[in-house]
């Protein structure tokens, strides 16, 4: 929230904000949900934690090899088709 402010205050000229919620251990709160709401943004989605992810950072390993089923492949690209179309 506090880049989508800085953003505003820069008039840079960003027409749409979204926010992406990441390694999200469970569904936000109605609070959590109100203050996106209340701040202009619109969630664009949720990443949940992934062990995985975990296992690729402490090897190195570039999260783009993930397999395309892997959980946070799967809602990365949900979120991309929710922006993009």
């Amino acid at each position: 929230m506090r880049i989508n402010d800085l953003a505003k205050n820069l008039n840079i000229g960003v027409a749409k904000s979204y926010l992406i919620i990441n390694q999200a251990k469970e569904a936000p709160s109605d609070t959590v949900l109100d203050l996106i709401k209340d701040n202009g943004l619109e969630l664009a989605g949720i990443i949940p934690e992934d062990d995985m992810v975990y296992e690729y950072d402490l090897e190195g390993r570039p999260t783009i090899e993930l397999p395309e089923e892997n959980k946070s492949v799967k809602a990365a690209f949900e979120i991309f088709e929710k922006i993009i179309k």
